[in-house]
């Protein structure tokens, strides 16, 4: 916060503008309230004609919260958060939509990519609803112990996709209680993040010699890099010489999935065709969505609510639940996006 307080400091100095978001669906975040009031102090000294301060504030948060209220008696200008979307699934709202959009991200295409998984994700067929052959697989893994996620994203700029999808997952499965409030279930799922091929030297020797108490989500992104090893090094590493960033990278990746598939590793592999707006507005809808699903499944006192996913994911995923060895993986597609889930079996080699 320091940097950013002095950079603020700096860039009205220099007669340059500076826009304040603050984001808090509470309104009452402390870390959020106490930055805020760090910056708007820094506007103020700097606001020369006392109109300044106003015109570069956005404060986003519940209608009806002190934020908001303290907004208006500021006039600051002010964004709603729907009083239904939890703020982990604020994304596609003014809590993530606005600041995304200022910084020249294409939020209709974004907002578009998400509509498209929506319709998917509400599709009666399991075998066709991504959300629900993933919230399927992921509760038969958690059945059998496996109670931590990753995902491992081979693309070093999703690791803020990665931070989010952990906040999302643990705070909408981890529960003391079933959802009547009156029996403690101390359920949940412990999700982590991995960063290809950077945790592949951190932590790879875990996911492929330890535990069989995970369950991993391989993210890849077809769109290659366009820098070229230059030759002159194949002493140092064979053949690299005239490889493309993102040819090495996704050799590293599809050779990961092949040591997680001969140790019988469970995993499934989601591939996006690019970064654009609309693939990531469809992955992180996916995401939201399967993540609701297995927070209606993780109450492990109700089976009969879950047994009708169950069966179908056992159905697609090539089996029944005590398969004894590997075979193909399926794959299900949407607007470019794939998914192949490894036949892994779900009880432990």
């Amino acid at each position: 916060m320091t940097a950013i307080a002095e950079t603020a400091e700096q860039t009205l100095s220099e007669g340059k503008r500076v826009l304040i978001n603050a984001v808090s669906k509470s309104g009452s975040t402390t870390e959020t309230v106490a930055n805020f009031a760090i910056l708007a102090e820094i506007l103020k000294r700097h606001d020369k004609d006392g109109e300044a301060s106003a015109r570069s504030v956005v404060v986003t948060t519940d209608e009806g919260s002190k934020l908001w209220e303290y907004a208006g008696r500021e006039g600051y200008a002010r964004l709603a958060i729907p009083a239904l979307v939890g703020g982990r699934y604020s994304v596609f709202s003014a809590a993530g939509l606005f600041p995304l959009a200022v910084l020249g991200v294409d939020v209709e295409g974004l907002a578009a990519g998400a509509a498209a998984m929506r319709t998917r994700c509400l599709s009666a067929d399991a075998a066709k609803n991504p959300a629900a052959l993933g919230a399927a697989a992921q509760y038969l893994h958690i059945k059998k112990g496996r109670n931590i996620s990753d995902l491992f994203l081979f693309s070093t700029d999703l690791e803020g996709v990665g931070k989010w999808n952990r906040q999302l997952v643990a705070e909408s499965v981890g529960k003391e209680f079933d959802r009547s409030g009156k029996e403690r279930v101390f359920a949940g799922v412990t999700p982590t993040v991995s960063i290809g091929s950077t945790d592949l030297h951190s932590m790879g020797q875990l996911y492929l010699g330890g535990p069989f108490d995970k369950f991993t989500t391989f993210v890849t992104v077809d769109n290659p890099s366009e820098l070229v090893v230059p030759d002159g090094y194949d002493a140092l590493v064979s053949r690299i010489g005239g490889k493309g960033l993102g040819e090495l990278m996704d050799a590293i990746a599809h050779g990961t999935m092949a040591a997680f598939r001969k140790t019988k590793r469970p995993f499934r592999h989601v591939t996006l065709p690019d970064r654009s707006a609309s693939s990531l507005g469809q992955f992180l809808q996916e995401r939201m969505m399967e993540t609701i699903l297995l927070a209606a499944l993780r109450n492990f006192s109700r089976p009969a609510a879950v047994s009708g996913w169950s069966k179908s994911c056992q159905k697609t995923f090539g089996g029944s639940v005590a398969m004894s060895a590997p075979a193909s993986a399926d794959c299900v597609t949407w607007s470019g996006l794939r998914i192949e889930a490894a036949r892994i079996p779900v009880a432990n080699p």
